[in-house]
């Protein structure tokens, strides 16, 4: 088992999640310029196109894909090599790509605003209105 002093455990989850980021970063632009390809043959922008939701979303899935990789291949924090930093980068882009796919795959489609349903409302009751009191709630 490793032995690490607090700051230490801290300095690996930051260098993990930071180096979990950049590598979720390239595939951040990777995604832009497939945006930038859609909103010119959809004749919008991409702005219109940009979904801030998921973006964050795969920010953060890289960033604890980058400490999970950090934690399960670093054990000496003075001596990390350009291809663990590599990996560590490649775990966050890799990382969130895999979380995507398996939740598109797994998990139930969100209802959005344009999916229409059919409700039924039922009528609330009424408590009848109180003859005490001066009108005031509490």
């Amino acid at each position: 088992m490793i032995s690490m002093t607090i700051e230490q455990w801290l300095l690996l989850m930051a260098f993990g999640s930071i180096v979990g980021i950049f590598g979720q970063f390239l595939r951040v632009i990777a995604g832009l310029k497939k945006l930038s390809d859609e909103a010119s043959a959809t004749q919008t922008t991409i702005a219109d196109n940009f979904d801030s939701g998921r973006f964050y979303r795969s920010i953060l899935i890289g960033s604890v894909a980058g400490f999970v990789a950090a934690f399960s291949t670093i054990s000496n924090l003075s001596e990390i090599s350009h291809e663990v930093v590599l990996g560590i980068m490649a775990a966050g882009y890799v990382g969130a790509d895999f979380v995507e796919a398996f939740a598109q795959r797994y998990l139930p489609k969100p209802v959005t605003a344009t999916t229409t349903t059919t409700q039924t409302t039922a009528a609330i009751p009424q408590a009848p209105a109180s003859s005490v009191g001066d009108g005031f709630v509490g």
